[in-house]
């Protein structure tokens, strides 16, 4: 037990008596641990009840805790009691989320200790504490019903319409942090009946709901702020053909011209007016409105030799990450991480975008040092959090194993490394000692993460 109010909520639920009555009175015992705190508590109480202090009225009986309707991950008790032991967060989520899967929840003697990562990380653990676990989290205070954002969610996804005119008719009376929550919501099955309630946000008094609603009118090109969007961009782009030659002229727009509920995008150093208002444009705009046949590859290649080439650039990262625009997303990040400006960096940022099999592909060149740098390649690595395959995993352990200011990082990475990377740690680095702890950390890690995900095997 690590807190006294840990250790509170055990004796309280396992003698299944009553809950806490008020000790107020009892005198602070300075300078002691948690735990002996808790049992002059308990032993406090004990005396309290046997003499009858404890009155009829301040005792509420506790409800019955209630059986579990799915199955108990017993096995993953050791395991998962030593995961949470050494704050491995990132491996108890990937635990979770197996059990999830397999609509299976984690061992009840673990829920004490599991709890207070509960709020912070709601989403990933909450299927997973099962019908005792928010019974005991509602006897320890803790508030785990749902937030405002699932509830606007469920209302919409139950009646898409009702929730229309609930939003209309309240949407005054809401603070701004609520109406914000509650205009996100329209995306959920998104359609033309909401147009007119999203252009009724977009003149909010708040930047946050305008932006919410314009993120959402321009996502469908039968939206009239779409098409006013697209009007925008048509002039643009100049192809000058000649017969031995092709062009890219690209001419960027006044920002005076601009429509006002177009928000300006932040300054850029060493960007004009005009620039920035190319930016304003573009960032929303689909990126596929500027290739419409022909390759990205070759769209760059003219983009570069033009004056507004930045401005362009830095509006097509903004736009394919806000369209989720998977091609583009791996063709902008190809061309970011290879240059060796600014630019590198948001290839870096880019790479938790990129799909699996682009990001592999330029990881594995520059761990080798065939293309790329190896040293921008593993910060991007770091920087995206993202499973690394067994390919990826083997090739970090060989890459940095044997570098003297790289090594450590490699404990970073065996919370994401493919489990079976662990046969490429079976080889003891004697030469140097700093190494061979290294590779016993990262197979330790690697050892508690099979053992913990191997525990859910026979629940599948």
């Amino acid at each position: 037990m690590k807190t006294f109010n840990e250790v509170a909520s055990v004796i309280q639920v396992g003698t299944q008596r009553a809950t806490l009555p008020s000790v107020d009175f009892l005198p602070e015992t300075g300078g002691e641990k948690p735990e002996k705190r808790a049992l002059f508590l308990a032993g406090t109480l004990e005396l309290m009840r046997r003499a009858g202090v404890v009155g009829i009225d301040s005792v509420k009986p506790l409800p019955t805790a209630p059986q579990e309707n799915r199955r108990v991950a017993e096995a993953s008790e050791v395991p998962l009691s030593e995961a949470l032991d050494k704050k491995m967060t990132p491996v108890v989520l990937e635990w979770a989320a197996k059990a999830k899967q397999l609509r299976a929840v984690l061992p009840p003697a673990l829920l004490t200790a599991i709890l207070s990562l509960v709020k912070k990380h709601r989403e990933e653990l909450l299927p997973v504490i099962g019908e005792r676990g928010l019974w005991l989290a509602q006897l320890q205070g803790l508030e785990l019903s749902p937030s405002e954002d699932e509830k606007f969610a469920v209302k919409r996804t139950e009646d898409p319409a009702a929730y229309r005119e609930w939003l209309t008719a309240e949407s005054e009376a809401m603070d701004w942090k609520e109406r914000l929550k509650a205009v996100k919501q329209l995306q959920i099955q998104l359609s033309i009946h909401d147009e007119p309630i999203l252009e009724v946000a977009l003149k909010d008094r708040r930047k946050e709901v305008r932006e919410a609603a314009l993120e959402l009118l321009t996502s469908q090109a039968s939206f009239k702020v779409a098409h006013e969007l697209a009007m925008l961009a048509a002039p643009i782009l100049n192809w000058k053909k000649s017969f031995l030659s092709t062009s890219l002229i690209i001419e960027a727009p006044e920002r005076s011209e601009l429509p006002k509920w177009l928000p300006k995008s932040p300054e850029i150093d060493g960007m004009g007016p005009k620039a920035m208002a190319l930016i304003d444009v573009v960032s929303y705009v689909p990126p596929s409105t500027w290739v419409t046949n022909g390759s990205r590859e070759k769209f760059f290649e003219h983009m570069s030799k033009s004056d507004y080439h930045r401005a362009m650039l830095e509006g097509l990262i903004v736009a394919a990450v806000r369209f989720k625009d998977q091609p583009w997303l791996d063709a902008l990040y190809e061309l970011l991480v290879s240059r060796t400006d600014i630019y590198k960096f948001k290839g870096r940022a880019l790479a938790a975008y990129a799909s699996p099999e682009m990001f592999e592909r330029i990881a594995l060149k520059g761990l080798r040092g065939v293309e790329y740098q190896s040293d921008l390649i593993v910060q991007m690595i770091i920087a995206s959090k993202r499973p690394l395959s067994f390919e990826l995993s083997c090739a970090l352990i060989d890459t940095l194993k044997t570098s003297s200011s790289s090594h450590v990082i490699l404990t970073f990475f065996a919370l994401n490394m493919h489990v079976d990377a662990i046969s490429r740690t079976e080889v003891p680095i004697e030469e140097h000692h700093v190494f061979e702890d290294t590779r016993l950390e990262v197979r330790n890690i690697l050892s508690l993460r099979k053992r913990l995900l191997s525990s859910l095997d026979s629940l599948a």
